[in-house]
């Protein structure tokens, strides 16, 4: 007898010769390389971020507020 609805071809099981697949081991591990270490920002390059900051927040029309210079400070730093 044929079953009531027919199983497509793809979902039918496999023949017993063929490799089963084992589950993913979870005790491979990679290894982590340390961050490079960043050096410490210059005066001068603080100095010329709050310049930038300052710039951006003027050419957009708004008050050069220090909550947005600090907001177009993040902005800088995010491109960069």
């Amino acid at each position: 007898q044929s079953p009531r609805h027919p199983v497509p071809p793809l979902l039918r099981p496999q023949k017993k010769d063929t490799p089963l697949l084992l589950p993913p081991t979870w005790k491979v591990q990679q290894t982590l390389k340390q961050p490079a270490q960043a050096s410490i920002p210059t005066w001068g390059q603080i100095k010329s971020l709050c310049h930038q900051a300052q710039r951006i927040a003027f050419l957009q029309g708004s008050s050069a507020s220090p909550e947005r210079v600090f907001i177009a400070m993040l902005a800088l730093l995010s491109c960069q």
